[in-house]
Parts: C-alpha cells; structure tokens; sequence
C-alpha cells in the first residue's frame, strides 16, 4: 500500500513539504540558466576592473584603515549544524581568504594597525585590521593556527560574562534550542508562549531561529533575559559551540594577540538602562583587565548598535577606539569610536563554478563598489 504525502505545506523531517509540480520545476530550470549566464557575465566584469587596477587595495584603500570581522571558524559539518551558518567561515575558506588578505593588505590587531595607521598618511600597503567576535572557542581551535602559520596578528572581542559561566551567548543559547523544538513541528513550545509568533511560514529551522533571535533582539533588557530563562534548555546545545576559556585567552595574550571587550552579556546597548551600559563597558574591561594582565583598549558594540550616549560612556571608560558592524573602510577624520567593520561572508566571494574568488573578495572591499553603493542610496 502507497503511503500518503503529507498534506501541502506540512512539516516534514524539520522542512515545509511542497508537492510537485512540473511546470514549478520548469520555471525553476529557466531560471537557473538565466542566473548562470548573468553570473558568469558579473565574474568577467569583476575581472576586467580587477585587471584595470580599478579595484585593487591600494588604489581603494591605500590611505584608509579597513577593519574585518569574522565570526565562527567551524568544519563544514558543524557548520550545517549550527543555527547561524552565515556567521561561519570553514578552516578551508579562513586560510584562504587570510592569505588572500596579507597579498593585499598589512594586516594585523586593530591597536597595532590603529598605531600605524597615525604614524604614516599613506603606507607602502594598505591597513586591514583583522577581528573575531565572541570568543568562541572555535577561534581558537581552528583559526588561530592559521594566523600562527601566516603570522598574522587579530584582535578577539569577548563577552565576558559567557567566558565567566563558562556557557554560550544568549543568541546560540536561544538558536540550538528552535532548532531542536523545530524538530517536533512549527509551533516551537515554550518560545511560542512568551512571545506568540507565526512560525508556520518558516521554511526552515535556521529561518525560525533567526526569526526568533530578531524578535528578542527588540525586546529590553529585564524581558529579553526573562524570556531567555523562560524558553532555553542548554542541554541542547553541543560542547563543540562553547566560549574560549580564561586559560585560552591568556594563552592568547601570551602569544601577541590583542583582546577587547565586546560588553558584559551582549546585550543590544541602546535598550540598556544607564546602570546596566556602566556594567556593560566599565566593568566588562576592568574584569578582561584584572583577569589577563594585558591593557584592554578596544570596545566592540554587540550587534552594532550604538548612540552617543554609548559612544561617550566608552570614550570615557578609557577605551582608544570602537567598532560597529557598518560597511565600510575608514578615514582619518571619522570618529574613532564609530569605526566601520566589513563583515566576512565566503558566500559572497564565490564564482559562477563556486569558487573562491580573488576577484569577488578585491571588489567587495573596494571604493568603487562603496561609492557605487552610496550613490544608488542618494538615488533612492
């Protein structure tokens, strides 16, 4: 006897079932040929301007500081497992794209490029900051082996209080556990209960988890850490995707890598009382202070999102410089405390074949893409 297909739209094995249709299918094939050609015909423009030095990092971002950020370095079967895989570079991806950047760029921590950065207008190669966000112990399992063989030097942003408990951050804490309730079907359980979602749309359980983290990430501080309490269970979360110990960070220190703060809790600061933004920037850098011995000179604004309330609150903290999450490459004259970041995503340096891109990687750092970017937004 044929078994019955599930019902449209039903859940199965964590995804909507779609039934099938050929002419579906056919619109489908039509545009993946269509998208092949225009990939291809991007790649061969992108070449063209590489060639022309167009694109090249000294003549985009010769007299300017350009900052990076990675975030997870993870093999590409946790990478599958983890609920934000945007946010992962593989082993394989990190050494290529570090020994693609140190061809283009001087890189190194953000104080030591920051240092140089004030000492010359114009250096023989660009600037490029080099910064991991988080703390995870990924970092230092599988990227800093590869700084060490290329003798790089980056900066790692800790939340410390993770480190402290020896846990995880509140959004992988609040992902791992959608992406197991997902499992048992869209209403998710006690997440659906404080905050009352639709989660029927969601064609994923990756989709639901970042549906959710963007709905805590609206709420204060006192709810956001009630409804973290309320509807995680750690014991969904796996071992591979805890935080670097204090041991790890000394070892760090230890070895010329830079470490700042990236807050207490990584909570979205502009939602803080001006109580909790003092634990938040103050204390965060003395407990980073007294725990590893170094100066801690560098603030990492979780999320991004910062004011001038916080701005002020960590200049006067005694931090030299901080960084956001906006795009793009900084001048001398920008505010220090205000710094732009590029976000890294391989995804975004792929070729029509899949594969690493030089030509992709140059272009998206580039000025001419930047300027591209700004005058379409004076456009709109």
């Amino acid at each position: 006897m044929e078994q019955a297909e599930p019902e449209n739209n039903a859940l199965k094995n964590g995804y909507i079932y779609v039934p099938y249709d050929p002419h579906h299918y056919t619109f489908l094939f039509s545009y993946h040929i269509i998208m092949k050609i225009k990939n291809v015909a991007r790649d061969s423009i992108l070449a063209l301007l590489y060639s022309l030095r167009l694109t090249s990092s000294t003549v985009s971002n010769g007299s300017l500081l350009t900052i990076v950020t990675f975030h997870r370095v993870l093999p590409q079967n946790l990478r599958k497992k983890y609920p934000f895989p945007g946010l992962v570079t593989t082993p394989e991806e990190f050494r290529w794209i570090m020994h693609t950047l140190i061809q283009l760029y001087d890189c190194g921590s953000v104080t030591d490029m920051m240092s140089k950065w004030k000492k010359y207008k114009k250096p023989n190669k660009p600037l490029m900051a080099i910064t991991f966000d988080d703390g995870q112990e990924d970092n230092y399992r599988y990227a800093v082996p590869i700084l060490k063989a290329l003798g790089v030097k980056a900066t790692f942003y800790i939340p410390v209080s993770a480190v402290e408990e020896g846990g995880m951050l509140w959004h992988d804490l609040l992902g791992f556990t959608v992406l197991h309730l997902f499992k048992k079907g869209p209403e998710l359980g006690r997440v659906n209960e404080f905050i009352e979602m639709d989660f029927s749309m969601c064609r994923s359980p990756v989709e639901a988890a970042r549906a959710v983290v963007r709905r805590a990430k609206s709420m204060d501080q006192q709810e956001r850490v009630k409804f973290i309490n309320f509807c995680t269970d750690k014991s969904y979360c796996p071992d591979w995707a805890g935080m670097m110990t204090w041991k790890q960070l000394r070892q760090l220190t230890h070895d010329g890598y830079e470490i700042g703060s990236h807050s207490m809790t990584h909570s979205i600061l502009p939602r803080c009382s001006d109580t909790e933004l003092k634990t938040e920037i103050i204390e965060s850098r003395k407990i980073l202070q007294e725990k590893l011995k170094v100066p801690v000179s560098t603030f990492c604004y979780p999320n991004g999102d910062v004011d001038e309330r916080i701005s002020k609150l960590t200049k006067k903290a005694g931090y030299t410089c901080a960084v956001t999450t906006e795009w793009k490459a900084n001048r001398q004259k920008d505010n220090m405390f205000n710094l732009g970041r590029c976000d890294i995503n391989p995804s975004k340096f792929l070729n029509f074949r899949g594969k690493l891109s030089k030509t992709k990687l140059a272009w998206r750092l580039s000025k001419l893409k930047r300027f591209l970017e700004n005058l379409k937004k004076d456009d709109i």
